[in-house]
């Protein structure tokens, strides 16, 4: 039987889980120029018996694809080893670090499996996990998976289990989950659907470790319809239910609820005009306590000329309407209108005004309220032209005023200015700021505030023309540091902050990197100054093919000379890091 035959025999899909078991590459290999290779198929249990004892601990199990049309297998991964051990004091205990002393490890690892076949199908197979024994790592247990997958593509479909993200809309379906999903194409059709759970991590589903919040079973479905290569319709149709977690680290007060809701769609694009809408509807029932339906709607246009482009909006989305999309934020009704032009070569001029209104649910004990607002947002982008190259300014103004339901004014004002300048061998910028805060909500946090912001960077390196550097160096510079004065009392806090940055690295050897922090907060009461330092140095050592060997150090020092708040960190460790 040729060897091919055994190459598609490896790679059927019932393999994928056990094959991440194995660590090593199956060869045929010819005995005889002269004659024929003459190869058994061996039952799927047979061949990773034969990996386990004739490869452990060897290379990768891969097929390299021929040109007959064999099916290929990678499997490709990585583990990441930390042994360090820290030195904490705290005046406050574990109020002001979750840090402890003592000596610790901290391990990851990461696995693709991926098995491609002769039709451009593919079967994969991706896990990843950490352990540690540091509480300030892994708080509940000394193990947890981050993340899961099986899954299979193919010319025209694709599922996958474990990991999850359906993102079908704005206002339908766009969340992490962990289940089952689908896409199946017919033609112009597309068919996706979804079903699965939202907890806080894979240990909550397990049991293993207690929820803070409620478990959410979650489903979904989708069908597109394109017409042409301009417009794309869809409709949505998705809903949860909650319950609770097998362990609750305190009892649910609030009601279990439940949500169904639809949405219908279209995105058009004809040339430089671009045109998307939604409109949905909701149903929220939690056992007559807060039963609510809600509706929403959006719609966003644009043009974009040579020199001119253009943007409107239009949003509203009811304070009682659900989804299972984390950008549909219910209470918001919002319209804007929007423009930039390339005046010249060397300004652009933009401008964005909106005019919105957001919202609160009323519930049992308060009333509905709400807030409106009109921003204005004026920015203007110069270069100085040929003559002087890697040159910048942007100069922005935003207002914005404020009303809310009982009636009270806010309005806020903050302008910059940023001058930049950016060739290969440095990078540097100023950034300076003001802005003022008046509230008839809270008079006594009026205010104005200063900024300014600096950063400055140079590289070193031999390289020439043609050849690539064997050796580089980089500084790095940055400060930032604003000032807010409170118009009622006078009082003033100011927060400082500045980072040096230091690299090198030699081809062959590895890198040297050092990294020093600083800052100081004032306090408006009198209070002591808050003051922070820290040190970070680490060496990195290339080792064979893409491993990695790491020493590093950590020292911090936070709040300093404050009897209640202070900490110092001391950490020292060293991690390798084995990618395959």
């Amino acid at each position: 039987m040729p060897p091919k035959k055994l190459f598609r025999r490896l790679a059927v899909p019932s393999m994928l889980g056990s094959l991440m078991l194995c660590h090593g590459q199956l060869q045929a290999q010819q005995q005889q120029p002269q004659q024929r290779p003459q190869v058994r198929v061996a039952p799927n249990d047979q061949v990773l018996q034969s990996f386990q004892q004739s490869n452990m601990g060897g290379a990768t199990p891969a097929l390299a694809p021929n040109e007959d049309g064999s099916t290929r297998l990678d499997w490709h991964g990585g583990v990441t080893v930390d042994a360090y051990s820290n030195d904490i004091q705290s005046a406050g205990g574990a109020m002001n670090t979750p840090l402890r002393s003592g000596g610790y490890y901290r391990g990851a690892a990461t696995s693709d499996l991926r098995a491609i076949h002769t039709d451009n199908s593919v079967d994969y197979f991706q896990v990843g996990i950490t352990t540690s024994d540091d509480k300030a790592v892994l708080s509940q247990k000394p193990y947890q998976l981050n993340n899961l997958q099986i899954g299979r593509t193919g010319e025209g479909y694709s599922v996958a289990v474990g990991d999850i993200a359906p993102n079908f809309s704005s206002l339908s379906s766009a969340l992490g989950a962990r289940g089952v999903y689908g896409q199946r194409q017919f033609g112009e059709f597309t068919v996706h659907g979804f079903s699965g759970q939202v907890a806080e991590n894979w240990e909550v589903l397990s049991s293993t470790v207690p929820s803070n919040q409620y478990l959410r079973e979650v489903h979904g479905a989708k069908v597109e319809k394109t017409f042409g290569s301009n417009l794309r319709t869809y409709v949505t149709a998705q809903a949860f239910t909650e319950r609770e977690a097998p362990l609750m680290a305190q009892p649910g007060y609030a009601p279990l609820g439940g949500s169904r809701s639809m949405s219908a769609g279209f995105q058009f694009q004809q040339d430089r005009f671009s045109l998307l809408g939604e409109m949905a509807s909701s149903s929220f029932e939690d056992g007559g306590n807060a039963d609510r339906q809600g509706h929403a709607t959006i719609l966003d246009a644009g043009w974009r000329g040579d020199s001119v482009g253009v943007r409107a909006g239009y949003h509203h989305l009811d304070t009682e309407f659900t989804s299972l999309s984390i950008a549909a934020q219910p209470g918001v009704h919002e319209t804007y209108v929007g423009a930039d032009w390339v005046a010249a070569p060397w300004l652009t001029l933009t401008t964005d005004l909106r005019k919105s209104k957001n919202s609160t649910l009323a519930n049992a004990f308060s009333d509905s309220t709400f807030v409106d607002t009109d921003a204005l947002t004026l920015r203007a982008t110069i270069n100085f032209g040929p003559e002087h190259p890697g040159w910048g300014l942007s100069l922005q103004q935003v207002s914005a005023q404020s009303v809310d339901s009982a009636e009270q004014v806010s309005r806020r004002g903050d302008f910059s200015a940023t001058v930049n300048y950016a060739s290969p061998e440095l990078v540097s910028g100023l950034t300076i700021g003001q802005g003022k805060l008046s509230s008839e909500v809270s008079p006594f946090s009026d205010s104005t505030t200063e900024s300014w912001s600096f950063n400055v960077g140079r590289n070193f390196s031999n390289a020439q023309p043609d050849a690539a550097p064997t050796w580089s160096a980089g500084v790095n510079f940055s400060a930032t540091s604003q000032i807010q004065r409170l118009m009622a009392t006078g009082d003033a806090s100011k927060n400082t902050n500045y980072t040096l940055a230091l690299t090198s690295q030699v081809v062959g050897w590895g890198s040297l990197n050092l990294l020093l922090t600083g800052g100081e907060t004032t306090q408006p009461n009198g209070g002591p100054s808050l003051r922070v330092r820290g040190a970070q140095l680490e060496a990195l050592m290339p080792m064979k093919g893409q491993s990695t060997f790491k020493l590093y150090g950590r020292t911090t020092r936070r709040n300093i000379d404050d009897p209640v708040l202070s900490a110092q960190e001391d950490v020292m460790g060293m991690q390798l890091i084995y990618n395959f």
